[in-house]
Parts: structure tokens; C-alpha cells; sequence
């Protein structure tokens, strides 16, 4: 019986954004103080917009952090530095506001930028203005960020930027799908995510006669990017009145890989036998995005054939037994050309045991035929 060794692979980036009208700001002088809320989401792509939001809802108990300034003013300092802003109950219900309770201010409009995880107030990204300093003022229009990724990095996200804000209450929009009651918030993930699984497509083949035991031996990714820059800037034009995207020049992953590579083994302790669900061997992480070049998967398993009469026995023999490695380039998937921001790529390898059965053609040589004879005499 001949072997066969399947691979198929499926990327799974979606899209999201949001539609808020929000338009130049009025409000009535005798306004009574309002308190600041938030209307929050998490977005499944990175650099992309659509005209509604489709995305999952942010969900971190930790809550996130807000940046905040007066809209286009050079000179005030920050309105609001890495405030906390958690889900809390308020007259009934849940809502998402700062830990310290921060008021809308009654003659400026704000621009809000976001970030999580929280992580006490420490940002992972920069917040820069068009010429690259620190914006403690309204022309926040930079973001950057060095960062090394490890199997520990969490999910990094930062915000659309929210701009021309104020009182929610005055401004809650609808588009059809969203209603906003508080500073929209729509995340973007800014790394990629990657997960691989193994599966056995058949145990026995189609009389049922014969039985393949799969077995996964080891893999190891290698030469995967694990430091890199990100440079985002503020697509000023916008998708929306209220929100900005960012957008970043590198066209091919967001990012700006360094040279640094790792390598990084399978999370299966010891050999197992592959089922016919899909097993985990490396489970879905964080990963700097980057474009496929040299990254390999290396992976080895074997197969083992027996008759099905023969597992009855208590040490059946197989009949057939092999062992079966793989140097996969992941450049050369099709359709997966980048691990790109917001991108999460589940690779799936399929071993299909029962592909080629061995038969034969028998056939015999016609005789070559000699006349012989001989006299006898007597």
C-alpha cells in the first residue's frame, strides 16, 4: 500500500469598522455636567475598514487605557494620560468609564486614543505628532512601537482615533447596526496569530480490512521573526466623521521585521496517535507580523498498517510501516503569503493513509517457440 501526505491550510482575517456621524459640535450653554463614557468593541482587522462594524466584543476585566486631548490644539497638555477605564454598573446597568470619574468639558471638543491591555498604565505603543515627538497635545497623528514578541505576549490592541467628541448623550448615532452612547471605541489587533493542528482523514480503509495507525513524532517551526517596528500614521481623510484609522507603509505585514529568528517546537508531549479531529501540536500565540520568506514548518510522523483481523491479537505486527518527514516552506501556501496585523492563520495538516493501494498487472511471457527433431533409424 503507498502513502499519501496531504496539507491544507486556511487564513481567517475579517474585517471591521465602524459609521458614526458625528459632525461639528453644538452645545446649549446651560449643559449640567455629564459623566464620560465609553461605547466599546474589539475589531478583527488591523488596517481596514468597511462602512459597518462587524467585530467581537471586548471583554478584558482589566478594562483598557484612553488618551485624550482637545481636538487640533497644539498647546494643551494631555486632557487625559492612560486613564482606566473599566465596565462598571451606573444607574442600573453596565457601562464602560474611567476608574476616576472624569466630566465632558462644556466649550471643547475631544479626540480620544485607546490602548490594551492596561497593564497599569503602561502603554506598548508611542503616541508621536507629524514630527515625531511625543504629542501630549491634540496633534497626536503617530503611533510607533518596538516590540519582541515571546509565547507569553498578549493580545496588543490600539483604537481607531475618536475625534470632534462631546457629550454622548448629545451624540448617539445609529447607522442601522450601531448605537453609540460614549466615545466609540473600536480596537484593532496590531500582531498576527497562528495556530497548527493535525488530523488523520480515515482509520481504515474502505473494506474495512486494513487499519493505519498515524502517529505524530515532532515539529518545529523555524526561523520565525520575533522583534520588529511598527510606524502607523493617521489616515487624516478618515473612514467615518468620528473615527480615523491608521494606516502603516509597509504594505506587506504592517511591520518592519529585525533579523532576530527563533525557533519554536510542538507542545506534544512524547508521541501520540493522530485522531480524526483535529489535535493541536502548536497552539495559537502571538507573533510579530511578518512576510513568508524562509520560515519552514519540519515535521515528521509515521505510519503503521495491520490487518484489522490482527488487532484482536494482544501484540499485533503491522504489515507495513514507515516513517514520513516534511520540510514545509510556508511561503509556498498558497493564500497565505504574510502573517499580516489582525490576521489569524489556522494551518491544518490532513495524512490521508489510503491514498495509493499497491496492485499488480501480472502477465506472462508468451513461450518462444524452437522446432526440434530428430531421425530415429533402425
Amino acid at each position: 500500500m503507498n502513502k499519501g501526505f496531504a496539507i491544507a491550510f486556511a487564513t481567517v482575517a475579517l474585517v471591521a469598522c465602524s459609521k458614526v456621524n458625528v459632525g461639528e459640535p453644538t452645545l446649549p450653554e446651560s449643559l449640567a455636567k455629564q459623566e464620560l463614557k465609553f461605547t466599546v468593541a474589539k475589531a478583527l482587522s488591523a488596517t481596514k475598514a468597511d462602512d459597518t462594524f462587524h467585530g467581537a466584543e471586548f471583554t478584558d476585566p482589566n478594562g483598557f487605557g484612553a488618551f485624550a486631548w482637545f481636538t487640533g490644539d497644539p498647546v494643551s497638555e494631555y486632557w487625559m494620560k492612560a486613564a482606566n477605564i473599566t465596565r462598571q454598573l451606573s444607574e442600573g446597568k453596565y457601562v464602560w468609564k474611567p476608574v476616576t470619574p472624569y466630566y465632558w468639558p462644556k466649550e471643547h471638543p475631544l479626540d480620544f486614543l485607546c490602548f490594551a491591555p492596561y497593564n497599569n498604565g503602561v502603554c506598548w505603543y508611542k503616541v508621536l505628532d507629524d514630527a515625531g515627538n511625543e504629542a501630549s497635545d491634540g496633534m497626536a497623528n503617530k503611533i510607533t512601537s518596538h516590540l519582541k514578541v515571546t509565547e507569553s505576549t498578549e493580545d496588543l490592541l490600539f483604537s481607531d482615533k475618536a475625534i470632534k467628541c462631546v457629550n454622548s448623550l448629545l451624540n448617539e448615532a445609529e447607522d442601522g447596526i450601531n448605537a453609540y452612547n460614549g466615545v466609540p471605541v473600536i480596537f484593532r489587533h496590531a500582531l498576527a496569530k497562528a495556530s497548527f493542528r493535525i488530523v488523520s482523514n480515515a482509520y481504515f480503509n474502505q473494506d474495512s480490512t486494513v487499519y493505519a495507525r498515524v502517529t505524530f513524532k515532532s515539529a518545529t517551526l523555524r526561523n520565525i521573526r520575533n522583534e520588529g517596528d511598527l510606524a502607523l500614521f493617521l489616515n487624516k481623510a478618515g473612514s467615518t466623521a468620528s473615527t480615523r484609522i491608521w494606516q502603516s507603509n509597509n504594505a506587506g505585514s504592517g511591520w518592519n521585521t529585525t533579523e532576530d529568528k527563533e525557533d519554536i517546537d510542538d507542545q506534544i508531549d512524547g508521541i501520540v496517535t493522530v485522531p480524526t479531529d483535529p489535535v493541536t501540536f502548536i497552539a495559537s500565540r502571538m507573533y510579530i507580523p511578518q512576510v513568508m520568506t524562509d520560515q519552514i514548518l519540519d515535521l515528521e510522523i509515521s505510519i503503521e498498517y495491520y490487518m484489522a483481523e490482527d488487532l484482536k491479537k494482544e501484540n499485533p505486527v503491522p504489515t507495513q510501516k514507515e516513517t514520513i518527514t516534511r520540510s514545509q516552506k510556508l511561503s509556498e501556501i498558497q493564500g497565505v503569503p504574510a502573517w499580516g496585523m489582525g490576521n489569524y492563520t489556522d494551518y491544518l495538516i490532513t495524512v490521508t493513509p489510503f491514498t495509493n493501494e499497491v496492485t499488480f498487472d501480472p502477465t506472462v511471457a508468451n513461450w518462444d517457440t524452437t522446432g526440434a527433431g530428430f531421425d530415429i533409424t533402425y
